[in-house]
C-alpha cells in the first residue's frame, strides 16, 4: 500500500495511472572534482573519458548510498567504478556516495541531490522525513517502525 503513495520506480505503472512520486530522498555535495583524471589510473583517463563523457566531474555526497536513483538535477548518474547497476558491486559506505557527470553541469558543494527511491520502503532507512514545499519545510514525519 506504502508504494502506491509513494509511487517509487520500481513501480512504474502507478505513474500511467497518474500518481506522481511523493518521496525523494536529498543528500548535500561535499567536494566536487572537476578533474578529467582517473585517481591511481591517469594514464588511462583520456580514454575512460572519450568512452563515457559523463564521468568527467565527481561529487562526493552526504547520504546519497540509498536504494534509489538520482533525479535531480538532471545528468547526474552514479559513479561505475564505485557503484554498479547489476548491484555484483555496491557502495558499502550508505552514508557516502559518488555521482558523476559531465563537465556541463552547474553543481556545486552544498547544493543538494534528489534521490526518488526504487521501493516504499527506502523511507524506512530513516527515522523521520522532513516535509518540504515550495522551499520550505512544513512539516516532519516518523517512519513506521512496527508494532502498535
Amino acid at each position: 500500500m506504502g508504494s502506491g503513495f509513494l509511487a517509487p520506480t520500481e513501480f512504474p505503472e502507478l505513474l500511467a495511472l497518474g500518481h506522481k512520486p511523493a518521496l525523494y530522498l536529498a543528500g548535500p555535495v561535499l567536494k566536487k572534482i572537476e578533474t578529467e583524471k582517473l585517481p591511481h589510473a591517469e594514464i588511462l583517463s583520456g580514454m575512460v573519458n572519450m568512452w563515457n563523457p559523463n564521468i568527467k566531474v565527481s561529487y562526493y555526497m552526504l547520504g546519497g548510498g540509498w536504494a534509489g536513483e538520482p533525479v535531480a538535477p538532471t545528468g547526474l548518474r552514479k559513479n561505475p567504478f564505485w557503484d554498479s547497476d547489476d548491484k555484483n558491486f555496491m557502495n558499502q559506505l550508505p552514508n557516502q556516495a559518488l555521482l558523476s557527470s559531465s563537465d556541463q553541469n552547474n553543481l556545486h558543494v552544498g547544493d543538494f541531490v534528489f534521490y526518488q527511491p526504487w521501493e516504499g520502503d527506502g523511507m524506512l532507512e530513516f527515522k523521520n522525513l522532513l516535509l518540504f514545499r515550495q522551499n520550505k519545510i512544513i512539516g516532519e514525519w516518523e517512519t513506521y517502525r512496527g508494532g502498535n
